[in-house]
């Protein structure tokens, strides 16, 4: 999930993966900071990212599973 966040770029503006990844090392990115980083600082936006990616991940991975199961039954 952070690795979709990061191809697709500086799109969203509360919590965003690209600049707080580009953030993290050392690379300006010519926007401003996201809402996260200006609200949490960097440690605590890079913390929100990866809980929130992990979550979505798995609630992702568990409606593939569930489509799988639908449709094989």
């Amino acid at each position: 999930m952070v690795i979709i966040d990061y191809v697709l770029g500086a799109e969203a503006e509360h919590l965003n993966a690209w600049v707080i990844i580009n953030r993290l090392f050392g690379r300006e990115t010519g926007i401003g900071d996201s809402l996260a980083i200006r609200q949490l600082g960097i440690v605590g936006a890079t913390a929100v990212m990866l809980m929130m990616n992990t979550i979505f991940g798995l609630v992702l991975i568990q409606m593939i599973k569930l489509f799988i199961r639908v449709v094989h039954s």
